[in-house]
């Protein structure tokens, strides 16, 4: 996994996780009045390249892990994920959880005070489902159409695949002629490896409590039905005790009428939060 800081000397964070295929470019015109910012992409492996410096493996306890010296420094965290995300940022935590209690319930319990919210954003805990995610045929069918490109040398700029897959996402000729002056900077073939990491990678996750989900009912990629069929059915009071930001009275879920990307509808990070 990459990151990309952006540190307005706050006491707070809001961490993102991106969708596939993305980057922290695509957030480029949301800012972030009272929060820090940490946006997580790229998803060919799932731990922090924060910890990655310094040779972290999140199975064996060590005491300068740069992540939790960078939890550390804040008194609130926010989490934000999108479409992909919302997976990746489940299984992502639940290997970070099972380090820490390595190291105590302490740590732990910390943590878990310091998790405010969680917004899920067009994704569900299966990114490759027929009932709660993608089609299984379509992802294949994507993951095919891909390998061929990454085997022609095809760059990313000139991707079929990517280019349908940018236009769905938008929805709009307003939204893409927006979108594509802030694209991702990943080569093709780093897309194609992340594609076929989320398929050889899944196993389910339920470490966070999403407080706060944001469906946009015309979302094809994610199909909206298909994450109305999994939120209306989450199992809300599961292994309470053990989930990140863990607050049944206020789960809630909103529907926007658009596509897959939503995020000019807000100016800052804070707007989603509220």
């Amino acid at each position: 996994m990459e990151t990309k800081i952006y540190n307005n000397k706050s006491d707070k964070l809001i961490l993102v996780f991106a969708g596939w295929g993305m980057d922290h470019n695509v957030f480029s015109h949301l800012k972030a009045k009272d929060y820090d910012v940490i946006v997580c992409y790229n998803y060919t492996r799932l731990d922090f390249d924060l910890c990655e410096k310094l040779g972290c493996q999140f199975d064996l306890p060590h005491p300068e892990c740069p992540l939790q010296s960078t939890f550390k420094q804040y008194r609130e965290i926010y989490l934000i994920a999108w479409g992909c995300g919302v997976w990746a940022a489940s299984i992502t935590f639940d290997r970070y959880l099972q380090h820490l209690k390595m190291e105590g319930r302490f740590r732990t319990l910390r943590l878990m005070k310091k998790i405010r919210k969680s917004v899920a954003i067009n994704g569900t805990l299966f990114p490759i489902s027929s009932t709660w995610g993608i089609n299984q045929q379509v992802f294949n069918n994507t993951l095919k159409a891909m390998d061929a490109e990454v085997h022609n040398n095809v760059a990313a700029k000139e991707s079929i695949t990517l280019q349908k897959f940018t236009t769905k996402m938008c929805g709009t000729k307003g939204i893409l002629d927006k979108y594509m002056a802030q694209t991702p900077q990943r080569a093709l073939e780093d897309i194609y490896n992340e594609l076929v990491a989320v398929k050889e990678n899944f196993i389910f996750s339920n470490a966070i409590f999403w407080n706060k989900i944001i469906i946009c009912d015309r979302d094809s990629t994610i199909p909206a039905k298909n994450q109305a069929r999994f939120w209306e059915t989450y199992e809300i009071n599961i292994d309470s005790g053990n989930r990140l930001a863990f607050n049944a009275e206020n789960f809630k879920i909103e529907h926007f009428d658009t596509y897959h990307y939503p995020f000019f509808k807000w100016s800052c990070w804070d707007d989603i939060l509220k």
